[in-house]
């Protein structure tokens, strides 16, 4: 395989995280305004935006592979530690504190669902990530949010292997029958609640993978175009660019519109046709920050990096902080209800996020060491 040299630009990357940071709050904004404000569906914000964290999430861990991938050494233990080691301490200590919470609300009135799913074995089940599959699980007490989380952690682990099984073992049976086991896993999460949602989230995942790797071609061609260092050539490909900067932005602010009325007229958050145009129109958009030349303000960089580093414990504790603040049993008035919960969904995902998420390169380091894979 030849070396994977794309790198996103700085426009590029700074944007990356923006949308992420966008999709993540729109999840709990979205959880925030169910049955408070009669008038939205929470699912028009949330829906949305888990839509755009699935394609980011194939953009992104397809870069972040096929880049290690030009270390000859880089096998798929390795993958699965990286991605164990980012993923399973904060949903460790995500699944401990909605313990916690949920044993409070066994006296409160209401709780009859999330009661009836807080038992041990439905804690292992979520700690092994296998909830809501087609064998039956639920997602552990009040952990309503995690119901993705399986499509998420065994699309890594199947596309992991996918490109790096054949580094693992010579045997091509064995490297089939991975593929046949992770794919397997992936059908029975599938065919578990939410399957229609789940093919959709799924295909987005894929086409950004697939996005990834249509943008390193593009980038290469371009490249190609600019070695030749003739005059005539050079001015080429400078407006080239700047028709595809152009056509790239132009598509994107199309596409966008076509989702946003589609959602709007529809009033189905869930759709694939809404999800399509909305994600594609990401695509372009990301095509258009590649070949953007501006400079990112350090300071703005840095608070899009941090916002955005902890995305994934916001997501994983923001719908049971709901609970949380029913303890305080009062009766606030809807909008500052919204508002409260989002920054204290913030707050917690910040503070897990510090032990956990923030740590997982050094995580990382310390299972490879132990391994002897360092």
């Amino acid at each position: 395989m030849s070396q994977f040299e794309f790198r996103f630009s700085e426009a590029a990357s700074f944007h990356l995280s923006i949308i992420r940071i966008i999709a993540a709050h729109l999840v709990v904004i979205g959880h925030g305004v169910m049955g408070r404000i009669s008038q939205l569906k929470g699912g028009m914000l949330g829906a949305p935006g888990l839509g755009v964290f699935f394609a980011l999430s194939g953009i992104l861990i397809s870069y972040s592979t096929l880049h290690r991938m030009n270390d000859k050494k880089y096998e798929f233990k390795r993958f699965y530690i990286k991605r164990f080691a980012r993923i399973y301490p904060a949903l460790f200590v995500s699944l401990i504190i909605m313990a916690i919470v949920d044993w409070f609300l066994f006296n409160s009135p209401g709780t009859t669902d999330i009661l009836n799913s807080y038992n041990i074995p439905t804690f292992l089940w979520n700690l092994l990530i296998l909830q809501e599959s087609w064998w039956g699980p639920f997602c552990f007490g009040s952990s309503r949010q995690l119901w993705p989380f399986p499509l998420f952690w065994w699309t890594y682990l199947f596309f992991g292997w996918l490109l790096l099984g054949r580094r693992n073992t010579k045997s091509k049976a064995l490297y089939i029958l991975g593929l046949g086991l992770f794919g397997g896993i992936l059908v029975f999460i599938c065919l578990g609640a939410w399957t229609s949602n789940k093919l959709e989230y799924l295909t987005l995942w894929f086409l950004g993978a697939l996005f990834m790797y249509v943008i390193n071609r593009l980038d290469s061609w371009i490249k190609k175009r600019e070695s030749d260092q003739s005059a005539s050539s050079i001015a080429k490909t400078t407006s080239l660019k700047k028709k595809i900067k152009c056509g790239a932005l132009l598509i994107s602010i199309i596409l966008y519109i076509l989702s946003a009325i589609r959602l709007l007229t529809q009033r189905d958050p869930y759709g694939l046709i809404m999800l399509l145009l909305l994600n594609f129109a990401l695509f372009f958009f990301i095509i258009f920050s590649q070949y953007i030349d501006v400079e990112i303000p350090e300071k703005m960089k840095r608070r899009a990096n941090f916002i955005s580093s902890y995305s994934y414990s916001l997501f994983l504790i923001q719908y049971s902080a709901a609970y949380m603040l029913s303890f305080l049993r009062i009766e606030f008035n809807p909008i500052f209800s919204i508002v409260l919960m989002y920054f204290f969904s913030n707050a917690l995902g910040i503070a897990i996020a510090y032990f956990t998420e923030l740590r997982a390169s050094r995580i990382e380091r310390y299972i490879l060491k132990k391994l002897n894979l360092g």
